[in-house]
């Protein structure tokens, strides 16, 4: 048995407490752990307990490593996992870590896959068939990325994009018009059929002539 003969703030770093024992050892803890398990100065400690203590603490660190992550934007949960990888936590505090994010709903691929779909079709809009794959390369299933870019127009998503992007295109003659624009939302996963009526579309309501470019 170890006996607990200090805590103090660790020094230079933010929310850890360091818990001296009498064997010499040093643990250092977070404050959560520390606080949950009510830790004292001259509390008796087994090599379980201790062991116990650690295993927590780990636990807890791998938590806060993951909001800390979807602090700087919304993840998938895959991408989350794969964050906690790379900052070598363990299996376990991984899986602790992301069933918490799921009951504080912290992690939702549903409610991510829309999030990304609305954000991206409001800034850059893009085909159905590209909003799918790009979820799909964030770990998110194949059943709710189809699901999620499904709902996408893309007649109206590639017109949004065109308009957008036909303000930089201005005195072409419709061959480059046409090459640049169709090029531009041909890069967005727009169907051959959908970019040529789209750039009609544009064309004309530029001003252009129907059928000058036959």
């Amino acid at each position: 048995m170890a006996i607990v003969t200090s805590m103090r703030a660790a020094k230079g770093r933010n929310r850890l407490v360091t818990v001296s024992l009498d064997s010499g050892e040093a643990l250092e803890l977070t404050v959560d752990v520390v606080v949950e398990k009510r830790l004292k100065v001259g509390q008796s400690l087994s090599e379980l307990i201790v062991q116990g203590l650690l295993q927590e603490d780990r636990a807890q660190r791998c938590y806060t490593a993951a909001i800390r992550s979807l602090s700087y934007r919304a993840r998938s949960e895959a991408e989350v996992r794969l964050k906690l990888r790379q900052r070598s936590f363990e299996a376990d505090a991984i899986e602790r870590a992301i069933s918490r994010l799921r009951q504080q709903g912290l992690v939702d691929d549903q409610a991510f896959a829309q999030f990304w779909k609305d954000s991206r079709q409001s800034i850059r809009p893009r085909s159905g068939m590209m909003v799918k794959q790009e979820l799909r390369q964030k770990g998110v299933s194949a059943e709710v990325a189809q699901g999620v870019a499904s709902e996408v127009d893309d007649e109206e998503s590639a017109f949004s994009a065109a308009r957008k992007r036909a303000l930089r295109l201005t005195a072409l003659d419709w061959t480059d018009f046409h090459r640049l624009l169709g090029g531009y939302l041909r890069r967005r996963g727009f169907s051959y059929e959908v970019v040529r009526k789209t750039v009609d579309r544009v064309w004309q309501e530029k001003g252009g002539v129907p059928g000058e470019h036959e």
